[in-house]
């Protein structure tokens, strides 16, 4: 996809155990189920696209990251606000209903959630100008063993022996990959 980056057979070999990894981390959840994990495999490559294109737009155009950032969080804005339009007569907007506006206490939550969703973005945009698009979808896919391991540490979730193996082998998935791209030279990305 990227002329600059190149994608070896081990390296693609040592993404396996992530993406099996990060599918166990999950898989006994109690709200697991297919369509979830449909889901979230989409978001994973649209987030993988998110990255090259935004890698292509960078090298096609003279913009700074900021800027680059400002204009796809403003396109996706507008698309977003087209869905909504279009889709709103089909589903509902009942979750709408649901935003308590004069409640201080959930507006303050909504806001701090707003803006660490964006601190996010925003941070996974400055990574993404560091590394390379397959590094970085790497770093994405980990998300979610890190975030069961968290659950389990932080509010005591229990974790399978299922969810243990997928977080140690996304782990261990990440490690080899680290090892490939350095032992193929590419470790300054």
């Amino acid at each position: 996809f990227l002329k600059t980056e190149k994608i070896t057979l081990p390296m693609s070999l040592s993404l396996l155990p992530v993406i099996a990894g990060a599918a166990l981390s999950s898989a006994e959840s109690s709200d697991f189920n297919v369509a979830g994990l449909a889901i979230v495999a989409v978001c994973n490559v649209m987030f993988a696209f998110r990255g090259i294109v935004t890698k292509r737009i960078k090298a096609a155009h003279t913009v700074d990251n900021f800027n680059l950032f400002f204009q796809v969080s403003y396109l996706g804005m507008i698309i977003q606000a087209i869905l909504l339009l279009v889709a709103s007569p089909f589903v509902g907007v009942s979750g709408l209903d649901a935003i308590k506006f004069s409640d201080p206490k959930y507006m303050t939550m909504l806001a701090v959630n707003g803006v660490t969703f964006y601190a996010y973005l925003q941070l996974s945009w400055l990574v993404l100008s560091r590394v390379a698009a397959v590094t970085h979808s790497v770093c994405n896919s980990l998300r979610r063993p890190v975030m069961c391991l968290f659950g389990w540490l932080q509010f005591g979730n229990e974790i399978s022996p299922l969810n243990a193996v997928g977080i140690a082998m996304a782990s261990l998935g990440t490690l080899i990959y680290s090892q490939v791209r350095i032992s193929e030279g590419k470790s300054g990305e």
